[in-house]
């Protein structure tokens, strides 16, 4: 995960690594830098309703590659001819506890 704070200036939290908790990490270290309004970049891992809850909430904005078994409406955009599409997904009551 990459976070940065515009386009013209390096990330200010970012890891590779072994895969391991990856929610727990983005929870607890690179959240921590985030602010309202930044653009946070995760990758295939971090595609769950948790991850988008917690961003959210903190009023982040949030690009995430997703896998290619994964929500509905990513499937189909899988199975469609498309290169590009906007999915826009609702985030379960459930899952919305983690932003709070």
């Amino acid at each position: 995960m990459k976070r940065y704070r515009n386009i013209c200036e390096r990330p200010l939290s970012a890891a590779l690594g072994p895969k391991q908790a990856e929610k727990k990490q983005l929870f607890e270290t690179h959240l921590t830098v985030t602010r309202r309004g930044d653009v946070v970049v995760c990758d295939r891992a971090y595609a769950d309703y948790s991850v988008m809850a917690m961003l959210w909430a903190r009023q982040c904005h949030f690009v995430i590659r997703f896998p290619r078994q994964s929500f509905t409406a990513v499937n189909t955009f899988w199975a469609s001819p498309a290169q590009e599409r906007w999915v826009t997904l609702a985030v379960p009551m459930n899952a919305l506890a983690y932003g709070r």
